[in-house]
């Protein structure tokens, strides 16, 4: 399939993934374990993502991104939750600590964003020859930007921004919440992003002349 092809196609289930991401932690709970093989796509194009098992519930009001809901009870707080867990191939920096403590929706944001790098690469983000050897590399918060990891693939610059965005390692530095990913690829599909950035380059012209 044409890389636009299958972009076309791919990132909207991306974007269905990402809006259950964004409903869990509405209601306070952070998933820690998504990638490609965790949504099942139905007969008529349902989306679902699967497997809640390492999910954590996120409760801290002090934080700006928190929703505010009430958690789910059901799922593990960070200080009784396991770590590190995960799948290597796909662990933010942060899931690698010896507990989940700096875990939230930007962990989730992290790997929604090597989900888009798969995408885009058709390799995993954290690529290594064993699991350990791809923690340590999760671990060390170097991303390969994709243009980078894949040059003979067309990769649009704006999706790697957007993806470079959710895999920074530093969290304060990390794009924070699934709402602002979804947007970044509507953004892309819409090109509202390249009309953003073409008004930005005539203002500039103006301002030289």
């Amino acid at each position: 399939m044409p890389a636009p092809d299958f972009l076309a196609k791919h990132l909207q289930i991306l974007i269905a993934m990402a809006q259950a991401v964004a409903f869990a932690h509405s209601r306070g709970v952070v998933h820690r374990d998504l990638k490609p093989s965790q949504v099942m796509v139905g007969e008529f194009g349902e989306t679902l993502l699967m497997d809640w098992g390492l999910s954590i519930s996120w409760d801290d009001p002090a934080d700006p991104t928190n929703p505010g809901a009430e958690p789910f009870r059901d799922a593990p707080s960070w200080d009784l939750a396991s770590s590190p867990t995960g799948t290597p191939a796909y662990m933010a920096p942060e899931q690698t600590e010896s507990t989940a403590r700096h875990v939230g929706p930007w962990t989730d944001v992290y790997m929604l964003g090597a989900t888009l790098y798969y995408l885009l690469t058709r390799t995993v983000v954290h690529q290594a020859d064993s699991a350990r050897a791809a923690f340590i590399k999760a671990a060390s918060g170097v991303v390969e930007h994709p243009a980078k990891r894949a040059p003979n693939r067309e990769i649009p610059h704006e999706l790697a921004d957007l993806v470079m965005s959710a895999l920074a390692a530093d969290t304060r530095k990390r794009m924070q919440t699934a709402r602002e990913f979804i947007n970044g690829i509507q953004d892309y599909i819409s090109g509202a992003g390249r009309r953003r950035e073409a008004i930005s380059l005539v203002d500039q012209s103006r301002e030289k002349l």
